[in-house]
């Protein structure tokens, strides 16, 4: 009857110790499960800040560009107005008419350039400004979902505390 007993413990033993190795080794496989996780994460966190660097970077110089050209235009604008000016002056002079209109046209090319690379760099600055936000979404998105999935080790740890206090 002994032998049975202990028999039967020692079955019983060997199930359990059956269950605490597949326990074991799961565990570790979702810890390791968390650990690569949680190094995607920092890597696409490095990822997202090098990328708001360089957007930020590229930002700033095409703000400053845009600052440039627009100081520019302002120059250019009012060298246009002075030759402008000048020619009307100059309607007088008939030996100088010919040369402050084409200045005057030249000035004007100038101004049309200056215009047209102003609404370029304009349209830089809004798409630089518009991938900016998508890549703050994309941050806020990746947040999330390293918060569920840190809300899910901790609930998958919580259960099977749970299950190993039942037993």
């Amino acid at each position: 009857k002994q032998n049975t007993e202990l028999a039967k413990l020692r079955q019983e033993l060997s199930k359990v110790n059956k269950e605490l190795v597949e326990k074991s080794e799961a565990s570790r496989q979702e810890e390791q499960q968390r650990k690569a996780l949680e190094a995607k994460a920092a890597t696409f966190e490095k990822q997202v800040l090098q990328l708001q660097a360089s957007h930020k970077e590229s930002e700033e110089a095409l703000q400053k560009r845009l600052e440039e050209v627009t100081r520019e235009l302002c120059r250019a604008q009012t060298s246009h107005a002075n030759l402008r000016a000048d020619a009307e002056k100059a309607q007088e002079q008939q030996q100088r008419v010919a040369e402050l209109h084409s200045k005057l046209q030249s000035s004007e090319v100038e101004v049309k350039s200056k215009c047209e690379e102003l609404s370029s760099l304009h349209g830089q600055l809004k798409e630089a400004r518009a991938e900016n936000s998508q890549l703050t979404e994309r941050i806020r998105s990746i947040e999330a979902l390293l918060e569920a999935g840190q809300a899910q080790d901790t609930q998958a740890s919580h259960a099977e505390a749970n299950q190993q206090q039942t037993r």
